[in-house]
């Protein structure tokens, strides 16, 4: 029973807590709605060619949104950085996690911790109880096979797959691999400042190209400012987006606020404060503070913003919404989500300080199919956990696939 909950709930906080950006510094330069300068990294227009390394020129758009390939969960996972040559995947889904009690894990042999950011817990060796135990899982990848490690969208070396493991993230343990890059590509995986990839077999991208011409190069832009109009438009649609949620999330939110002034007196001056906040959100009092990037995405050559938006009340953060913006023709919304908001208006969180690394980071964006389609590798934290899923591009808009990793409580 408590297996299911602990699923639906992380399931929950994947949907409703968005999408978020990568976790180096710099990456995502604030921007002020009352500043006179905001040095966010936005494109105004894509340019036909790059300069990096393996990068594709602009292709025609002419793909419908089912040339946008699938991404296959079972062969295709998520893998992060173990070690200098090493990368730790996870071939298990969160539902069939397990618990090691103390006895199991004594008998092990352990293999330390991996060096990524969000995956810091306990790895061992699995043995023959573990292998027989999860076999499904463990019949995914086998020692010395060769598979292809995404760097990002215009890199990909390969990794030998070394042996099963078993490692924990949060207070449950899953089934994995640890894979060696090759020699030929250690150079590059130390040089790239990401630490979380996707590993998979070799995948067959040339039926997705159209033959005479190459798919647009798929990547974040970068050292690309925003014009003062560009930033201003920006502005006025966010405050829009936010009004035009608001009253949903204040009307969810509307039991927890009389239940609250039920109980105490301190509860009750938190559901006053928070009536008030919803009250001056409306009337346009609140204070817009939010960061951004661009990506390119989609075959069309037009760029996708991910912003990751706050308003505040008196210096108290009143709303959080993160929102994935098409650059062209004109400025719209491909996607907003507002779950955030919702959830920061809950009792439990009432000591929580949320911003705007609240809403998430991406990790790392690739072009698994080469087909000028990318996928978006995103990093959410939960109420007790965190969650790292795959997204995909489609000329619909940003599409989920079942790829993903994480853990709680």
């Amino acid at each position: 029973m408590w297996r299911t909950v602990k699923f639906l709930a992380l399931l929950f906080l994947l949907i409703t807590i968005p999408l978020w950006l990568t976790h180096h510094a710099g990456v995502f330069p604030r921007a002020s709605a009352h500043a006179s300068s905001v040095s966010s990294t936005v494109s105004g227009s894509p340019s036909a060619t790059h300069s990096q390394t393996g990068a594709r020129q602009t292709s025609q758009a002419s793909n419908s949104a089912s040339s946008a390939a699938e991404v296959d969960a079972t062969s295709t996972f998520i893998a992060f950085r173990y070690d200098g040559t090493r990368v730790l995947f996870r071939v298990s889904d969160e539902i069939s996690d397990f618990e090691l009690d103390a006895s199991q894990s004594k008998t092990l042999r352990s293999l330390g911790g991996p060096v990524a950011v969000y995956d810091k817990g306990q790895v061992w060796e699995a043995d023959q109880g573990l292998l027989d135990a999860h076999r499904e899982f463990f019949n995914r990848a086998h020692a010395g096979e060769q598979w292809q490690l995404e760097l990002s969208a215009d890199s990909r070396i390969l990794a030998v797959v070394q042996k099963p493991v078993v490692a924990t993230a949060g207070c449950f343990e899953y089934a994995g691999f640890l894979a060696e890059v090759l020699p030929a590509g250690q150079k590059e995986f130390a040089a790239s400042a990401k630490q979380y990839f996707l590993i998979h077999r070799k995948l067959d991208t040339a039926a997705n190209q159209t033959s005479g011409s190459k798919p647009t190069r798929v990547g974040p832009l970068v050292d690309r400012e925003t014009t003062p109009e560009l930033r201003s438009e920006i502005e006025k649609l966010l405050d829009a987006r936010m009004k035009a949620e608001l009253p949903k999330v204040h009307a969810d939110s509307v039991p927890e606020y009389e239940r609250a002034e039920n109980v105490d007196e301190t509860l009750k001056a938190w559901s006053e404060r928070w009536k008030t906040f919803d009250d001056k959100l409306a009337r346009g009092e609140g204070k817009l503070d939010y960061d951004m990037q661009a990506f390119q995405l989609t075959p069309d050559g037009v760029p996708r913003l991910f912003v990751r938006a706050e308003w505040t009340i008196d210096g108290k953060p009143a709303f959080l919404m993160s929102l994935w913006l098409r650059a062209k023709p004109a400025l719209a919304v491909d996607h907003a989500d507002a779950g955030w908001a919702g959830i920061m208006r809950m009792r439990e969180l009432m000591d929580s300080q949320l911003d705007l690394e609240t809403l998430g980071n991406v990790l790392n964006v690739f072009d698994l199919h080469h087909d000028g389609y990318g996928q978006v590798l995103i990093y959410s934290t939960g109420y007790e956990g965190y969650g790292i899923s795959l997204y995909r591009f489609t000329d619909a808009g940003l599409t989920g696939t079942k790829i993903a990793h994480g853990g709680g409580c």
